[in-house]
């Protein structure tokens, strides 16, 4: 798995383009330790893709709700995106798609209700 992960960490390395995404939502664990946003970002055909991803402690503090944020995503898989800085751990893969697909459904209750 390990070696898996290094050769997508060097896919993003050497296919991934970065655009400006969205911050939908800041949230942190219970224990307060670990740090995640949920964002979305448009591809330059119009789709919208969203994502999850944890965060180093500055990188988070810095974000604001619905503020920028620099995302990467794969042009080959353009729904595999990562934050610039976000923490890459093959462990968490469930965990963030159980998370993100929440935070996304908050996020974009708040962006509708508006």
């Amino acid at each position: 798995m390990l070696h898996r992960d290094r050769n997508v960490d060097q896919r993003f390395l050497t296919e991934g383009r970065l655009t400006t995404g969205k911050v939908l939502i800041k949230s942190r664990s219970t224990d307060s330790h670990t740090y995640y946003a949920s964002y979305v970002y448009q591809l330059p055909n119009g789709h919208k893709c969203y994502g999850a991803a944890r965060l180093p402690l500055q990188q988070w503090e810095a974000l604001t709700e619905l503020g920028p944020l620099s995302v990467r995503y794969l042009t080959t898989a353009d729904d595999r995106s990562r934050p610039d800085g976000a923490i890459e751990n093959p462990m968490l893969g469930p965990a963030f798609a159980t998370t993100g697909g929440l935070l996304t459904l908050i996020g974009l209750y708040l962006l509708l209700r508006k």
